[in-house]
C-alpha cells in the first residue's frame, strides 16, 4: 500500500527554527515521533516475521494481530486494526516504509506549524482511520478479505492537505530532473488510485496488490478537512479527558518554568518591605505580571503566552493584536542584539 519508485525533492526546504521545530533534520515534534514509531514497528516486524523455505516472508505475530483484516475487524470486532494497520509496512520492501515517511516528512512539517502539534496529530490519526474505513467498505463491496498494511492512507491525506495550502510549491521528480507543482502531483496520484478502482468495479478483477481505496479515503478526508475547515481536536476531546491526568499532560505543551517567590512568612525580608507580590504556582502568573512594573518582563510574558497558543493551535489562531505583540517583540530583540 506504499508509494514506490517515486523519487523527488522539494524546490525550497521547509523553514527551520520556527515554533515547534525540534532541530532534527528540521522535523517538528509530531512528525518526528510518528516517523520513529513507524520505524520501531517495522523493526519489530522484521524480528518477528516468519519466512518460508525460499526466504520469502509469510507473516508475523504483528501482522496477524494489527493489520487491517476485513474479516477480523468487521465480524470479530477487532476495531483497533482500523488504526494500527497504518503503522505496519511490507517487510519485503524497504521502499514501502521509506517513501511513505519521506512524503510525510516533506509535507507534515509545514502543516504542523499551521495547525499546531495537537491538532496535526489527531488529523494524522483520523486520516488513517478514514482510509481504513474506506478500505473496509470496498472490501465488503468486492467480497475481498485481503488484509491491508501501510501508512499511505494517512500520508495521502497529508499530501492532499499540503497541496491545498501550497498548490504551486514545486516538487522535483525522477531524481530531481523535472519540476512539478504539488497540485499536479496530488492530482496524478488521485488518478493512479482512482483508475484501478474503476477498473475493478467494472471487471471485478484487481490490477495489483495496492490498497488504492485506502489512498482515496485519505485523499478525500484531506480535501474535505481543508475545504470545510474542520478541526479534529474538538471531536475527540473526550479521549483526552478519559486518559489519566498524568498522561493527558503530555498532549498539551508544557508551560515555561515560573519562578516562585518565597512565602512572606518565611522570607528574610518582611512582606511589607517587598516590592514584589508573593504568588504561588502557575495560576497566579497573570497577577504577578500586573504587579511587576518592568515593561520588558510584561512583553516577555505576553510572548510566552502567544508561543504557547501557537504551539497548541497553530499560527493561524493568532489575532491581529497578538501578531502586533510578536512584531514588537521581534523589533525589541533585534535592538537588544545590536547593542
Amino acid at each position: 500500500m506504499g508509494i514506490s519508485s517515486r523519487d523527488y525533492y522539494r524546490d525550497q526546504p521547509t523553514r527551520g527554527g520556527g515554533f515547534g521545530y525540534s532541530g532534527t533534520f528540521g522535523m517538528t515534534n509530531v512528525v518526528k515521533w510518528i516517523i520513529i514509531a513507524n520505524i520501531a514497528v517495522f523493526v519489530l516486524q522484521l524480528m518477528l516475521t516468519k519466512y518460508d523455505g525460499r526466504g520469502r516472508p509469510v507473516g508475523s505475530f504483528v501482522d496477524d494481530w494489527f493489520s487491517l483484516d476485513p474479516v477480523s475487524t468487521i465480524y470479530y470486532g477487532q476495531v483497533w486494526r482500523v488504526l494500527t494497520y497504518a503503522f505496519l509496512h511490507d517487510v519485503g520492501s524497504l521502499m514501502h516504509l521509506f517513501f511513505n515517511m519521506l512524503f510525510f516528512w516533506f509535507c507534515g512539517r509545514e502543516l504542523e506549524q499551521i495547525y499546531g502539534s495537537r491538532e496535526f496529530l489527531w488529523f494524522y490519526l483520523t486520516s488513517a482511520v478514514m482510509g481504513g474505513l474506506m478500505f473496509l467498505f470496498f472490501s465488503l463491496y468486492f467480497h475481498d478479505a485481503t488484509p491491508a498494511i501501510g501508512a499511505s492512507g494517512a500520508v495521502m491525506a497529508t499530501v492532499m492537505l499540503y497541496a491545498c495550502h501550497f498548490p504551486h510549491q514545486l516538487i522535483y521528480i525522477f531524481w530531481g530532473l523535472f519540476p512539478v507543482p504539488v497540485w499536479a502531483l496530488a492530482a496524478f496520484y488521485v488518478a493512479t488510485d482512482l483508475f484501478p478502482l474503476i477498473h475493478q468495479i467494472r471487471s471485478g478483477q484487481t490490477m495489483d496488490s495496492v490498497a488504492h481505496t485506502a489512498h482515496l479515503g485519505g485523499f478525500a478526508f484531506g480535501f474535505l478537512y481543508y475545504q470545510n475547515q474542520w478541526r479534529v481536536s474538538p471531536w475527540i476531546s473526550w479521549i483526552e479527558d478519559w486518559i489519566p491526568q498524568s498522561r493527558a499532560k503530555s498532549f498539551r505543551p508544557r508551560p515555561r518554568t515560573v519562578v516562585k517567590f518565597p512565602d512572606a512568612k518565611t522570607a528574610r525580608t518582611p512582606a511589607r518591605d517587598s516590592k514584589l507580590k508573593v504568588f504561588h504556582g502557575e495560576d497566579d502568573v497573570q497577577t504577578a505580571t500586573a504587579t511587576v512594573s518592568s515593561p520588558k518582563l510584561k512583553l516577555d510574558e505576553q510572548v510566552d503566552q502567544i508561543l504557547r497558543k501557537i504551539k497548541e493551535h497553530g499560527e493561524s489562531s493568532l489575532t491581529d493584536e497578538e501578531r502586533n505583540v510578536m512584531n514588537q517583540a521581534a523589533e525589541e530583540y533585534k535592538r537588544k542584539k545590536k547593542s
